[in-house]
């Protein structure tokens, strides 16, 4: 759900303290309302009980294992629309996380120039469908 000044709201979900860190700030500079995760402690609800609704989840890992396989599925499975950043990405990888429902998937990105990029593009298409 968008946040209540009308930004988008992100969840943002990284182990790496560093990058999810900088990245939510980059976020935030740029009109996104970002809710920090430094765990796959996915969903969550907030202080009344209630599951949030984000309009974008941005998994950030350096790559797919079991855990995160767990984590696509849930944040697939509550019709959020997620993007997969992942250090090691393969072709093979890349087919696995459309299957799984990623909206999109790309390269963990080293800078917040495409950072931006990723999640501007993907917020502008969920914008223009209607999310069930």
């Amino acid at each position: 759900m968008t946040a209540s000044d009308g930004r988008p709201s992100v969840f943002l979900i990284d182990q790496q303290a560093t990058w999810r860190n900088r990245s939510a700030n980059a976020l935030e500079a740029h009109g996104y309302a970002v809710r920090v995760l430094g765990s796959y402690e996915y969903p969550l609800p907030d202080a009344n009980g209630i599951m949030q609704q984000p309009d974008l989840v941005v998994l950030g890992c350096a790559t797919i294992g079991p855990e995160e396989q767990q984590l696509i599925e849930r944040v697939v499975e509550n019709q959020h629309p997620l993007v997969v950043l992942c250090s090691l990405l393969s072709s093979q990888l890349m087919r696995m996380l459309f299957l799984a429902g990623a909206k999109d998937v790309a390269v963990k990105p080293h800078d917040e120039t495409d950072l931006l990029a990723i999640v501007s593009e993907a917020t502008m298409a969920l914008a223009s469908t209607v999310r069930p």
